[in-house]
């Protein structure tokens, strides 16, 4: 069961905002790219019906499991990027680590 929300917590979930906010995942983009450019011909063409709801989408697994944690509990810390590279948005979400993991791995897709 997760921790209530505390003062410590939300200055976690700032800091940690504050450090991710500059990285970019490309299949979030395509999603909300996709979704965009239908609901743009949708409202352009006038044959169906855009969206009148409120559209929810996250990517809450992309995040540590112990995100819930405040800092000083947390066993994850991920390594920044210490220079920009081709990667340089994907390890500011990840890790340095973690997308060297990634290089590292051969799978054919």
């Amino acid at each position: 069961r997760e921790k209530p929300f505390t003062d410590e917590l939300n200055k976690h979930w700032i800091k940690l905002f504050s450090k991710t906010c500059t990285g970019d995942l490309c299949p979030m983009q395509a999603v909300i790219g996709g979704i965009a450019a239908q609901e743009a011909m949708k409202a352009v063409t006038g044959k169906f019906m855009p969206i009148k709801q409120f559209l929810y989408f996250d990517a809450i697994e992309c995040l540590p499991e112990n995100v819930y944690q405040a800092s000083d509990e947390m066993t994850f810390a991920p390594k920044l990027p210490t220079k920009k590279s081709r990667y340089y948005s994907q390890e500011v979400v990840f890790g340095e680590d973690f997308q060297q993991k990634i290089c590292k791995s051969k799978y054919f897709v």
